[in-house]
């Protein structure tokens, strides 16, 4: 989004300049290797890591501890 608001910026101020896409990269990787996996089983063997969001902290803590 940053990224959005300094090209419009640059556009206002009639700046010569080259768009940039720091994850232009990441972003084909991810896409060709989800289009590899269609249509294919994945087995999920564990998960590392979990990220939730929780409006009431107190009782979530309660409910996982």
């Amino acid at each position: 989004r940053e990224m959005s608001y300094v090209e419009q910026w640059l556009g206002l101020l009639a700046f010569p300049h080259e768009p940039f896409d720091p994850f232009a990269d990441r972003r084909k990787v991810r896409l060709k290797s989800i289009e590899n996996l269609r249509g294919k089983r994945v087995r999920i063997r564990r998960v590392d890591l979990l990220h939730l969001r929780v409006h009431d902290l107190a009782a979530a803590r309660g409910f996982y501890q």
